[in-house]
C-alpha cells in the first residue's frame, strides 16, 4: 500500500485488490454471489 492515511475506503480496497492472483478473485466473486443470491431467497421467503 502507499501508507497515504488519507486514503479513502475504495482506494484501500483497490489496493488489496491488486494484490489477489486474477484466479482467487473468481473463487471469491463465486462466493459472494452466492451468498447474495441466498440472502435475497431468505428475506423473500419469509414473508
Amino acid at each position: 500500500m502507499k501508507g497515504n492515511k488519507y486514503m479513502s475506503n475504495r482506494e484501500i480496497a483497490m489496493e488489496l485488490l491488486k494484490q489477489v492472483p486474477e484466479e482467487k478473485l473468481y473463487y471469491i466473486i463465486g462466493v459472494i454471489e452466492g451468498a447474495s443470491i441466498v440472502s435475497i431467497f431468505l428475506l423473500f421467503s419469509s414473508n
